[in-house]
């Protein structure tokens, strides 16, 4: 095989170059811009690029590094839009039920503190230094 047996052989115009290529060995030319292909058996120039390229698995592994998407977790995507009306519903009728249930609570307390029924026997609901002889009647 030869330079003439390369598919395509030409100057390159993106980053995929036969100086990042999978089959390039610099060790056997002295000129750095100058390697040898090991799939083809010539000597080819860094900047061209043949249509047999294959990316270097350092180059891979340096696409993973520098792209934004590493280590994020691509599935189980939720829809955030689908649905939105139904859950803004769901969480108006919970917020309407848990005012009127705090607002039943606070009045059946604020109704036995009247009566004289002091009732937080729960070391938790005696407030910060609270004793329980100081509240129970």
């Amino acid at each position: 095989m030869a330079k003439s047996d390369a598919p395509n052989y030409r100057k390159a115009t993106t980053n995929k170059k036969c100086g990042n290529c999978k089959a390039w060995d610099s060790s056997k030319t002295d000129d750095p811009m100058t390697g040898y292909c090991e799939w083809y058996d010539f000597n080819c120039r860094a900047d061209h690029v043949c249509d047999a390229w294959a990316p270097d698995d350092f180059e891979k592994a340096w696409e993973i590094i520098r792209s934004d998407e590493k280590g994020k977790f691509r599935g189980y995507s939720k829809n955030t839009i689908e649905g939105r009306a139904e859950r803004q519903g769901k969480a108006r009728a919970w917020n309407k039920a848990r005012k009127v249930k705090r607002g039943r609570t606070r009045l059946r307390y604020a109704r036995n503190k009247t009566r004289g029924n002091v009732r937080p026997k729960m070391r938790r609901q005696l407030g910060a230094g609270g004793k329980r002889e100081s509240v129970s009647r």
